[in-house]
């Protein structure tokens, strides 16, 4: 087994926003709660493999989850960190007395998720559930 078979690249992708993540939570110490909140509330998105796998992707995963279940440890981690990633990131903003509200963290977060998914992903192909949901 050579070290490029075992290399799982949506496990590391999922770890460096992970890293992001810790990061933010350590240095902006005034939005940890609702870094944690939007975390939490984005982490269950994860759980949405299924709809995706393997008609529309099918993603190296720990143990082989995502092939095996339709579930991985992968997009749990890759959900928790960039929701709370949205909720840092807010506190950037150039506003004096900024307060985050859970809906701008969500619509943050979701745009962040959306767009590092379709990233990843690289092409939308038209067939699977999700085609055969909105045909």
């Amino acid at each position: 087994m050579s070290i490029i078979s075992i290399f799982n690249p949506w496990l590391v992708f999922a770890l460096i926003f992970l890293v992001i993540w810790i990061v933010l939570f350590l240095i902006k110490k005034g939005v940890r709660k609702e870094m944690l909140w939007a975390s939490i509330l984005t982490a269950p998105f994860g759980l949405t493999e299924p709809l995706f796998v393997p008609e529309y992707w099918n993603p190296p995963s720990l143990f082989n989850l995502a092939a095996k279940t339709g579930f991985d440890i992968e997009s749990l981690i890759f959900c928790f960190a960039v929701g709370g990633i949205g909720a840092g990131a807010l506190s950037f903003l150039p506003y004096d007395d900024f307060e985050l509200s859970i809906a701008s963290i969500l619509i943050l977060g979701f745009s962040i998720l959306d767009l590092t998914k379709k990233m990843y992903t690289c092409e939308a192909k038209p067939h699977g559930l999700i085609h055969k949901v909105f045909k």
